[in-house]
């Protein structure tokens, strides 16, 4: 039998490694505790008369002798890790070791540290302990940290500093008082990053009443964050801002001028320009002027539409013969009129498309008119609707021709428009004023209207000179030199 004891031992100790203790440890000592508790109440019910089991008892007592060796071996290492971990709490832990071993209850095994933090805790140990002399010596620091930390430097310093381009802190400043404090710093230095980045800061980190009344206070400040709104085109924000400052013409120009830019669509366009003309113009008496022409744009812009679309489905000759070389629709008035009276001159009053009609809508003055038909039928070389252009009745029910601007100022535009010689002429010669009549002949070379006013005045000395200085043998010379030699001028030289 104790051959078979120390068999079951050596073949226990020499397979039970850390992995197999820490699995007899959490699942098989409830069973091994219940086998020998089983082989004790064995040997004790056992009759001492039936020596002839002697033999089967012996193996019984052999393998439950091998089981509790194999569980000492495991507990001695459990001991000797606990011994290493901590020294004073051995004892105990042995105790519950050999509590489990012969009580043969089941039990939860304690879980040991890890030998880094083992070592961990023998150098924390080792440490001088703590005394109240260095609880209140590092009391004292940490005061002193947050004196400083609640304390923020000087507004000159943290100015200083965003001017050198070192690091800074903003975040410090909570009062009201020390962020108006950095701005006035900021605004003496004349530095407009550092005003403009302590303005940003205030506004992020203040009411919106406090920064704008505090803000309308300081121009300085109000100009650079006017100019970094305009610059990271934040139009809302600045036309608000505007309209609070009381600038609201300048609010009103801004609006309309992002309505025009910024529209996607024509239709976007018109809506943006209504709602524009709601919101300023339409209520401020100061902005009068300015109203009734965004109400005129707005009126045209539909017009505008229809006619490019009539123009689409309706092309005429005049498009083949000068084609139209940009849209309509979104062009002021007098570009609108100019449209019209180069490719619908003809058209009914009472059409869309018609000049006329489009005069008595934006009530247009009549020198509006002319000057754009001028240069509408110069472009076309249609000279006979000029002339119908000026026709006018006179007093008697006469016709005669008499533009609004001054025939002077035709005759310049019609040779620049490089017209013919005799409409000039024409032209000259219904020039009222005689020297302003002569002054244009001369100029642009109408000799036969200088000679006839020359004749005119009866004087023969200038209409010499003037027809002296012709080249002889030209039509305008012999027409002078004929003159000359009338007898039935009276001559007053």
């Amino acid at each position: 039998m104790d051959a078979v004891v120390g068999d079951g031992i050596k073949g226990l100790s020499a397979s039970s490694d850390e992995s197999e203790f820490e699995s007899i440890a959490s699942d098989t000592f409830s069973e091994e505790t219940a086998d020998l508790k089983s082989a004790k109440q064995t040997l004790v019910n056992l009759p001492l008369e039936n020596y002839d089991d002697l033999e089967s008892v012996s193996e019984l007592v052999a393998d439950d002798c091998a089981h509790v060796e194999g569980l000492k071996v495991s507990f001695s290492k459990v001991e000797h890790k606990s011994t290493k971990v901590e020294r004073r709490s051995s004892s105990t832990e042995g105790q519950q070791l050999n509590d489990f071993v012969q009580d043969g209850t089941k039990k939860t095994i304690p879980s040991f540290p890890d030998e880094n933090q083992y070592n961990n805790q023998q150098k924390a140990a080792k440490k001088e302990p703590l005394t109240w002399e260095l609880v209140e010596m590092l009391q004292s620091e940490l005061d002193q940290l947050r004196k400083s930390l609640r304390q923020p430097p000087s507004a000159k310093a943290t100015i200083q500093k965003m001017i050198m381009g070192e690091e800074y802190l903003l975040e410090r400043y909570r009062s009201k008082e020390d962020k108006l404090c950095l701005l006035d710093e900021a605004i003496a230095a004349c530095d407009g990053n550092a005003i403009t980045a302590v303005v940003l800061f205030l506004r992020s980190s203040t009411e919106s009443r406090i920064f704008t009344r505090e803000l309308v206070l300081r121009p300085a400040a109000t100009e650079h964050y006017i100019s970094y709104l305009r610059q990271h085109r934040l139009y809302e924000d600045l036309i608000w801002f505007l309209k609070v400052l009381g600038r609201t013409e300048e609010a009103a120009m801004l609006s309309y001028s992002v309505a025009l830019s910024n529209a996607k669509s024509r239709q976007e366009k018109l809506s943006k320009m209504q709602q524009c003309y709601r919101d300023f113009f339409q209520s401020d008496v100061a902005l009068a002027t300015e109203a009734a022409l965004i109400h005129d744009q707005i009126n045209l812009l539909p017009s505008q539409l229809q006619i490019e679309e009539y123009d689409k489905k309706n092309a005429a000759q005049v498009f083949y013969l000068l084609p139209c070389k940009a849209s309509v629709v979104g062009t002021s008035v007098i570009t609108s009129l100019f449209y019209l009276c180069l490719y619908h001159y003809q058209s009914p009053e009472n059409c869309m498309n018609s000049p006329q009609f489009l005069l008595k809508a934006h009530k247009l003055s009549e020198k509006q008119f002319q000057w754009t038909a001028l240069r509408a039928r110069s472009q076309l070389r249609n000279w006979k609707d000029i002339d119908k252009l000026f026709e006018t009745k006179g007093f008697f029910g006469g016709i005669k021709m008499k533009p609004v601007m001054g025939f002077d100022r035709v005759v310049a535009f019609v040779s620049q428009m490089k017209a013919p010689r005799e409409v000039l002429t024409r032209y000259c010669s219904l020039i009222d004023d005689v020297d302003k009549r002569l002054e244009v002949a001369t100029r642009f070379r109408c000799h036969r209207t200088a000679i006839d006013t020359y004749t005119q005045q009866r004087d023969r000395l200038q209409l010499l000179r003037y027809v002296a200085s012709l080249p002889q043998g030209q039509q305008d010379w012999t027409y002078g030199s004929d003159i000359l030699k009338t007898s039935t001028i009276k001559w007053k030289n």
